[in-house]
């Protein structure tokens, strides 16, 4: 049996490219949470897509001055990609959480407000956010929908339906509506009435 020696070149070639292609892999990977970690502060990726902008600019004008000499497709390339990247590469908006939110109204509790519908928009999930004088309806991007002072608060009803429950928060004329529904929609709509009435009794809630 007889082996080719024309092909070992090529096979050390390959394995060798093999083996720094699975490097450059295992490295991206072992990269990608720290620059999710920095993407989240945006002074340190502003430095980054900075450096990684003049980086592609280096590149781009170096291609320029060899390419009487040299074959430079790949280090034009290369170089808008490096800008492109920087360029499109935003660092992560900073987004509020509920306690941050809570804080910044000045809530004291939040519970889980069921479906909200006003006059000119469409149901949406809300949440309660209960302050000392006030409550915010806010949706799931922690918008307010709708505020009512505790002078318009009570009554607060709960009247169960056919597979859901609703919570009437002030006067039968003009009250505000929120729908529960699933297994525990009544549950759930006992324990906001609960933590409002606590509330307007100037008590500490103890459902949340």
């Amino acid at each position: 049996m007889t082996m080719d020696h024309a092909d070992l070149p090529s096979h050390g070639i390959f394995d060798g490219l093999r083996r720094r292609g699975l490097w450059l892999l295992m490295a991206t990977v072992l990269l990608i949470p720290k620059l999710l970690s920095m993407r989240r502060n945006r002074r340190r990726w502003n430095v980054l897509r900075l450096t990684t902008a003049t980086l592609g600019a280096l590149v781009f004008l170096g291609a320029i001055l060899w390419r009487d000499t040299h074959d430079v497709n790949g280090l034009f390339v290369a170089g808008c990609a490096l800008m492109l990247l920087a360029a499109m590469a935003f660092p992560e908006t900073p987004k509020l959480n509920i306690d941050q939110r809570a804080r910044e109204l000045g809530a004291v509790v939040v519970v889980e407000g069921g479906r909200y519908r006003s006059a000119d928009q469409p149901e949406v999930s809300v949440n309660l956010f209960i302050g000392k004088d006030c409550v915010w309806l806010l949706d799931k991007g922690l918008h307010i929908r709708r505020e009512i002072p505790f002078s318009l608060v009570e009554p607060i009803r709960v009247e169960p339906a056919d597979g859901s429950c609703t919570l009437s928060i002030g006067p039968p004329e003009t009250p505000t509506s929120l729908t529960y529904r699933g297994p525990f929609a009544s549950h759930f709509a006992q324990v906001a009435q609960a933590t409002l009435c606590n509330q307007l009794r100037h008590e500490l809630p103890i459902l949340r």
